[in-house]
């Protein structure tokens, strides 16, 4: 797993519109997941900028995904844009730290350095991580003098970060600016170019293949049908349940849609969501011959209920606190059909059937 960390989404523009991305409940930073079904599986972050902001995303990011997602990287990549304080280097060059040195708003450098692995192909430089942005001539000049190549305003950060969790940092920059330009108008005006080239050499080097999902036409089918509407998250596990169930032919394909009553779910007078939503449940319980009873016992007493358009949701039984019932009328025949159905006794079976497990 790799964890792309850049200080603006800008910077990242061609990536968000490249990968399937789901943002995660994390609420101090923002880190997403890639959907996509890749060789090696990508996370972003957006840490925003700055040195002292940096360190503290990355170490919210990593502290989340070692404790709610219960992974964590084998790699941390910083991509980014950079000044040039060497007069070697030129717009739209493609570079890579190797040493990584941090500097107070003075240009006094911190009491501990860096060191990066390196990258292929590209030319390694010695980078300065600023607390502040680099605007008065003095201390372009004093950073000069003090050996920077380039200077940015987070990589000291994320290391100092990625080294309490003794994760490995690779950098791959592109010069924005130079020390004579202005640099708002030239960042601005050529963010796409920078994105762009990022991505194309990401690309290349770390070669973040698609594996090919193998699906039946039924998934296809299914996904641009009008009856279901899936979220990004439910066409993910609509794909990886039918690899797991090992859906192969037609006559397996055949198996499993008659096993699920397919075409009652497909027929019933139900909301796209709430029929997506039932399907998954059918094929998470196929194998389990307990769960489908369950499911196949809680589906024939809310069949009345959900005639009357009349959403039901719970969790499984084994993770069951509450279950839900969602309903709208637009009629007063809408608003009987709805009191009738909610009225019928085999409604206190419905109950006993989903909270069979608090019973016992």
């Amino acid at each position: 797993m790799i964890l792309i960390q850049a200080a603006h989404r800008l910077e990242l523009k061609d990536f968000f519109e490249h990968f399937n991305l789901e943002k995660l409940r994390c609420d101090q930073v923002s880190i997403y997941r890639s959907l996509d079904n890749l060789e090696m599986p990508i996370y972003l972050l957006i840490s925003g900028e700055g040195i002292q902001k940096s360190f503290e995303s990355m170490t919210i990011a990593l502290s989340f995904l070692k404790y709610q997602e219960f992974k964590m990287p084998t790699l941390i990549l910083n991509l980014g844009i950079v000044g040039a304080i060497s007069k070697n280097l030129k717009i739209e060059d493609i570079i890579s730290p190797r040493i990584v040195i941090g500097v107070d708003e003075h240009c006094n450098p911190f009491f501990n350095s860096h060191e990066l692995q390196p990258i292929k192909n590209l030319q390694d430089v010695y980078l300065f991580s600023s607390a502040t942005r680099i605007q008065k001539l003095d201390h372009k000049e004093k950073l000069n003098l003090l050996g920077a190549e380039i200077v940015d305003r987070e990589l000291w950060g994320i290391c100092q970060s990625a080294k309490t969790f003794q994760i490995p940092v690779q950098s791959i920059k592109i010069v924005s600016d130079l020390s004579e330009s202005a640099v708002c108008d030239i960042v601005l005006s050529k963010t796409n170019i920078f994105s762009e080239k990022l991505f194309q050499f990401f690309s290349q080097h770390f070669k973040h293949s698609k594996t090919a999902h193998k699906v039946t036409s039924f998934v296809p089918q299914i996904l641009s049908n009008q009856s279901f509407h899936f979220t990004q998250t439910q066409k993910h596990q609509l794909l990886k349940l039918y690899e797991l169930l090992g859906i192969k032919d037609i006559q397996s394909e055949s198996s499993l849609l008659q096993a699920i009553n397919f075409q009652l779910l497909e027929s019933l007078d139900i909301l796209p969501k709430q029929r997506s939503r039932d399907l998954l449940l059918k094929l998470k319980t196929y194998k389990n011959p307990i769960m489908a009873k369950w499911l196949q016992e809680v589906e024939d007493v809310s069949l009345q209920l959900k005639k009357a358009k009349i959403n039901i949701s719970f969790d499984h039984p084994t993770e069951i606190s509450e279950i839900s019932f969602d309903f709208s009328c637009k009629s007063y025949d809408e608003y009987q059909k709805i009191l009738k159905a909610l009225s019928l006794k085999i409604n206190e079976r419905l109950f006993q059937t989903i909270f069979f497990n608090e019973n016992n």
